[in-house]
């Protein structure tokens, strides 16, 4: 029951700039069962696979690339277990709160109509509250100078360089559909706002503001 390793693989010259402790070289060009690495663990606690780099500065913790995607993808996350406890299948966790200038997550899309896919799906017959997306922003610190803004969703739309057609452009685009059965209520926007000096339900700086069609 003690600690060991099976098979260890070690570069332990500091000054090996170059050096590659392992390379999987898989030359296999067609085949849905070919793997160039499987991990196959029977383990029900613990750490399956684990990256520690805890020394990366300026590089990287884990890379993938691809070149040649046509119906593929670079990382797929399935999540089959039927078990009805909460937990969740992807965490990211910033965990410095003195990392002021950090971004737990960036995504950034330069091809394709869209950029940010969430597809919720929710089958049960008793009642709940279900939510596509939970956006909870804390916002502490003792300041007494400047001014400090904070907000819950940024949206920056930026359309240009059009020479024709019909151009249109939304922040939001809303639509919601309800169910008919029992007492049924739609709404599609409920702003609640308290606690300061001035509370503005909503501000509209510029447009106009239109009412149906």
């Amino acid at each position: 029951t003690s600690a060991r390793n099976i098979v260890s693989v070690e570069q332990q010259n500091a000054a090996a700039s170059s050096a590659v402790a392992m390379s999987i070289d898989m030359n296999t060009t067609a085949g849905t069962a070919a793997r160039a690495l499987k991990i196959d663990s029977e383990q029900t606690t613990g750490v399956v696979a684990e990256i520690d780099a805890s020394e990366i500065t300026t590089g990287k913790g884990l890379e993938i690339k691809t070149t040649k995607l046509t119906t593929g993808s670079a990382l797929d996350v399935s999540d089959t277990s039927a078990e009805t406890g909460t937990r969740n299948t992807v965490n990211i966790v910033q965990n410095s709160v003195d990392a002021l200038s950090a971004t737990a997550l960036n995504i950034q899309s330069d091809g394709g109509k869209l950029g940010v896919m969430i597809d919720k799906n929710y089958t049960d017959d008793t009642a709940a509250t279900v939510k596509g997306m939970h956006l909870d922003v804390d916002r502490t610190g003792g300041v007494s100078t400047g001014t400090d803004t904070v907000y819950g969703l940024d949206v920056d739309v930026t359309n240009l360089n059009a020479t024709g057609g019909t151009i249109t452009s939304y922040g939001i685009d809303i639509n919601v559909t309800g169910d008919v059965g029992g007492d049924s209520k739609n709404i599609g926007l409920n702003v609640a706002v308290t606690g300061a000096d001035t509370n503005y339900g909503a501000l509209i700086n510029g447009g106009n503001v239109g009412i149906g069609n």
